[in-house]
């Protein structure tokens, strides 16, 4: 029979060693996330990631006590898709929240306000303005985006992209009339890539908010949600839009 004192002692060492134990599970954890490449939410150089989404979930995931294995999807659909099926434990990109998504995934909290603009080249800024001088018109964006069920709903001829680099480049070689897509991605491209050769026209065609996504019921949205509220209290998220989109 154990005297009290070691028994006590026995007794600490196996619960340091079980508390030790539990937080190395915790910290150790791997999470799959998915993303795509969309300039300035997402950039890819050489393999390595970066831009706002990255950085708002690699101070997530601190939070959270997580690691991550990034996956690189194609586009959003596929980026959904993964979700959907398992394939991955969340989304982090350009991902609208709607409520047709809704039905089958589920949402973080809004971390980014977007929404639909056009951009044109800078010589026919006066020719497209608005959401009616598109219908009938070459207008591009990406495949399976809310850009591209936007414009199929107003009659424009949609021309749809895997990647909004090569939406770019039908712009500028004059393939398709407008682009109309996220207003902080085309916002950044016409700003720094595009500058002087394209221009954002006309008002916001509708008001979209990016989020994080998942499966449906999964315990990560909770977990996610809080940490991203104490990013927004204890400044980081500010620090990081203004890194990424005040320029």
């Amino acid at each position: 029979m154990l005297s009290a004192p070691r028994g006590l002692i026995l007794i600490a060492i196996l619960t340091s060693s079980l508390t030790c134990a539990a937080q190395a599970q915790v910290e150790t954890q791997e999470l799959r996330v998915v993303t795509r490449v969309l300039p300035p939410i997402v950039l890819s150089d050489q393999g390595e990631l970066a831009g706002f989404g990255i950085d708002l979930w690699n101070g997530i995931a601190q939070r959270i006590h997580a690691s991550t294995r990034y996956q690189v999807a194609p586009d959003i659909g596929a980026l959904l898709e993964r979700v959907r099926s398992g394939q991955a434990d969340l989304g982090v990109a350009g991902i609208s929240i709607t409520s047709a998504r809704a039905t089958e995934l589920d949402f973080s909290e809004p971390i980014l306000q977007a929404g639909l603009q056009i951009m044109v080249r800078s010589q026919d800024a006066d020719r497209i303005k608005a959401a009616k001088d598109l219908v009938g018109k070459r207008v591009g964006t990406t495949r399976a985006s809310t850009a591209a069920a936007f414009l199929r709903e107003l009659h424009a001829r949609v021309y749809q992209f895997t990647f909004i680099k090569s939406a770019y480049s039908a712009l500028l070689d004059r393939k398709v009339d407008a682009i109309v897509f996220d207003v902080p991605v085309l916002s950044d491209y016409a700003a720094f890539g595009g500058k002087g050769r394209v221009q954002i026209a006309g008002p916001l065609l509708r008001k979209e908010d990016y989020g994080i996504v998942f499966p449906r019921n999964s315990p990560l949205r909770d977990q996610v949600n809080d940490a991203l509220s104490a990013l927004r209290q204890d400044g980081t998220y500010q620090k990081l839009y203004d890194k990424w989109f005040t320029k």
